[in-house]
């Protein structure tokens, strides 16, 4: 089973796009498949005119760690612009929407705990 995925060597993972959400990438990289019982990590991506729609999940809590770019995280009734380095937290039952600024793809990783039921 293999236990190390590098974010700068992403093109053989396959992409997925999200309920409610456009021009988005996402690539799961730590999940059942590897034994992980109690989160899922995912690598996302929104390009330039897209987003993730306001939505909330029941039961899951989310953090973001941006890698690349900058947006604009809404969470609850907050609104944060977040760039490199930035990590934010959407609770469960909290709406949160993401929508990238700017001209370049906002690149970011996913911690979703717990996973998702079809992580």
């Amino acid at each position: 089973m293999k236990y190390v995925v590098n974010v700068n060597e992403l093109q053989d993972i396959p992409t997925f796009c999200p309920p409610r959400h456009t021009k988005t990438r996402d690539r799961k990289l730590i999940d059942e498949t590897m034994g992980a019982r109690h989160f899922a990590l995912w690598h996302g991506e929104i390009e330039p005119g897209g987003m993730a729609e306001a939505h909330i999940h029941e039961e899951m809590e989310q953090v973001f760690v941006v890698l690349e770019g900058e947006g604009l995280f809404k969470v609850g009734d907050q609104e944060y612009r977040v760039g490199k380095g930035g990590i934010v937290f959407a609770p469960a039952k909290h709406s949160h929407q993401i929508i990238p600024v700017g001209d370049s793809t906002l690149k970011f990783l996913i911690f979703n705990a717990p996973p998702p039921a079809t992580s």
